[in-house]
């Protein structure tokens, strides 16, 4: 049987998230785990040289009381979800493929026990 690509994204079920990723992305991300400060960061990939480049993109799960007492120390990033424990946040680079809000707002979803990750987006 033949298959076809509807769509890409990238799961972390550990901090209960997903994102759609665009076209552009394909074959040209790295994408670094830091799970001790439960981010993800998303940068250029360059084949050449084998390392990641430029950042794209950061995602942040961001403790509620932490993100509530200080929303300072998080002013780079943009509110884009919450459930009962975090602040999901989003940090955008300077890449020519970081997409733009409108695309993140769309793609960007809550992995939720009812599966349709739209209870708690920022509108």
């Amino acid at each position: 049987s033949e298959y076809t690509v509807i769509g890409r994204s990238i799961i972390n079920y550990t901090d209960g998230y997903y994102i759609n990723i665009p076209e552009s992305w394909v074959d040209n991300i790295a994408v670094e785990r830091r799970l001790d400060s439960k981010q993800r960061v998303f940068c250029r990939w360059d084949p050449l040289m084998g390392e990641a480049g430029e950042e794209i993109l950061r995602i942040m799960a961001i403790p509620l009381e932490s993100f509530e007492s200080n929303p300072q120390g998080y002013e780079d990033y943009v509110e884009y979800a919450r459930n009962s424990e975090y602040v999901f946040a989003l940090k955008s680079g300077t890449s020519a493929l970081t997409p733009d809000a409108n695309y993140l707002k769309d793609n960007f979803h809550l992995i939720t026990p009812t599966g349709n990750g739209e209870a708690n987006k920022i509108k």
